[in-house]
């Protein structure tokens, strides 16, 4: 890493790895490597603040939970560089569970890459 941070999500997405973590000061750092130039750069500010753990891939997709107040499923778009809600259940976070027996919340865009892998 370029930065030395204690990671507490991460996610193999589009080929790179992306990691969010705390730094030495207790700052919020997040990174991205990519295996084809071998190289950690930083990761986009609409990534970085939208990305909640649990996040998991679908399809291409990306996606992550958001359970504060509500439950949301929200999907990145990377064009964009945001999140949007694809679920919000303004309900407990139950009423998602048809999602984690392997329910879709609905077809994700295109992002312009297969391979995804949730670590």
């Amino acid at each position: 890493m370029a930065t030395a941070m204690v990671p507490f999500a991460s996610v193999l997405h589009g080929g790179r790895w992306y990691v969010k973590g705390l730094g030495v000061s207790q700052q919020v750092l997040s990174q991205v490597y990519s295996p084809e130039y071998d190289a950690w750069s930083v990761m986009l500010d609409g990534m970085v603040i939208g990305w909640r753990s649990p996040s998991a891939c679908l399809d291409g997709g990306l996606y992550a939970a958001d359970c504060k107040d509500d439950c949301r499923l929200r999907a990145y778009d990377e064009v964009m560089d945001a999140w949007t809600t694809c679920i919000d259940s303004k309900q407990p976070e139950p009423t998602l569970r048809g999602v984690e027996r392997g329910g879709r919340p609905g077809p994700p865009k295109s992002r312009g890459h297969s391979s995804c892998t949730y670590v």
